[in-house]
């Protein structure tokens, strides 16, 4: 790790950015108890966690348990902070800032399954990983701006051995946006394994991963649908995020290849469907219509309008009546009715338009980017021509 600051300066602030997973566990467990590991003083660490709102309960269960007594015996800072809002405007939160943690805030304020109910999608295979980076790289560079600028400050990230393309990915999302980052464990050598083991030596328990409990990059492995198992209302999370976007656009899924709920079916764990079930059974629900303008296959812009809200009942009426008007007949994907008034074309010239009508559930909000109409009009009567 770095050099020790020479006598005279001002000690750095060594920022841990604690992901609560068994990786960054590991790194911090270690820097508090092995002074040998470490060039600074446990007064200058801070512990930093940028919470989703939607992690596992299990992890929950393992940091108060394990973590946070050390935290408390050795009087380490640790802040816990979380997005308030869907735009940067909003801020961020502080939910917890103290050297004797007693409880983890996992809940968070505006969560990314708030945002995702919102959108009517689901988290995206995007290179940038806009949800972490939204989540969790803005709320922590705001944190870092609002209370250590002008601050000496030393970063770690406990990316393990096996994670240099972490590293390099890391430099390309935040060059220049964030104080130089340390990675003890890739010095030390430890890679998934090293930590796993380490961890189950210290505390007689084997620390499971962290993430949001329908990460998409989890892929519905066995470990996954076992953990569901155990926390069915995560599951029944997962179900009701992969549903609603669902309806608003039926070729999607939660996982790449596979839908959460048919694996979840498939497993047997009725009572994550079931609470699935209830959580939509209690809802508002709108008459949506939305519109589709795809540029390329993986370039799509799109935009939703709420035309009547109400119950789910009420607005199964109201798309029938717009399917007589237009006399079109309703389609059934996945068992959700939806109305075509132009469906995607079977040829591969782009740009292509789609548009529908479906009844969906009343957390989706209209939106669409600034110029959409103006684009969708265009492409239209350029369609038209011919």
């Amino acid at each position: 790790m770095r050099a020790t600051t020479p006598i005279g300066k001002k000690k750095p602030v060594v920022l841990l950015s604690y992901g609560l997973g068994k990786h960054s566990t590991a790194a911090a467990v270690e820097l508090i108890e092995n002074p040998s590991r470490r060039d600074f003083d446990l007064e200058q660490l801070i512990l930093l966690t940028a919470m989703t709102g939607n992690e596992w309960g299990t992890t929950k269960q393992l940091v108060e348990n394990h973590l946070l007594p050390l935290l408390r015996h050795y009087s380490v800072r640790y802040v816990q902070i979380a997005r308030k809002g869907a735009r940067e405007r909003d801020g961020i939160s502080v939910l917890s800032d103290m050297n004797q943690p007693e409880r983890l805030y996992t809940e968070g304020v505006y969560k990314l399954s708030d945002e995702l109910l919102r959108a009517g999608t689901v988290p995206t295979y995007c290179g940038t990983r806009k949800c972490s980076l939204k989540f969790k790289g803005w709320v922590i560079n705001e944190w870092i701006k609002q209370n250590l600028e002008g601050a000496d400050v030393r970063q770690i990230i406990g990316f393990h051995a096996g994670e240099f393309y972490r590293v390099e990915r890391e430099r390309r999302y935040y060059s220049g946006e964030r104080p130089p980052i340390e990675h003890p464990l890739i010095e030390w050598g430890w890679d998934n394994n090293a930590c796993v083991e380490y961890l189950r030596s210290r505390f007689g328990v084997e620390w499971l991963w962290s993430a949001c409990s329908f990460c998409m990059f989890s892929n519905g492995r066995p470990e996954v649908i076992e953990r569901f198992r155990r926390e069915p209302r995560c599951g029944a999370d997962a179900v009701v995020i992969e549903r609603t976007a669902r309806i608003v656009n039926p070729r999607i899924t939660l996982y790449s290849r596979r839908s959460v709920e048919e694996l979840l079916r498939e497993d047997g764990n009725e009572e994550a469907i079931a609470l699935a079930d209830a959580e939509m059974s209690s809802m508002t629900w709108t008459l949506m219509r939305v519109r589709r303008i795809r540029y390329t296959r993986s370039l799509v812009h799109r935009r939703t309008e709420e035309l009547a809200r109400g119950t789910r009942r009420q607005m199964d009426n109201l798309l029938h009546d717009a399917a007589i008007k237009h006399n079109l007949p309703r389609t059934d994907e996945g068992g959700h009715e939806r109305l075509y008034i132009k469906r995607l074309p079977d040829s591969a010239n782009y740009p292509q338009t789609e548009e529908m009508i479906v009844v969906v559930p009343g957390t989706v909000e209209s939106k669409s980017r600034p110029n959409f109409e103006h684009r969708w009009n265009q492409i239209v009567s350029q369609n038209n021509l011919f």
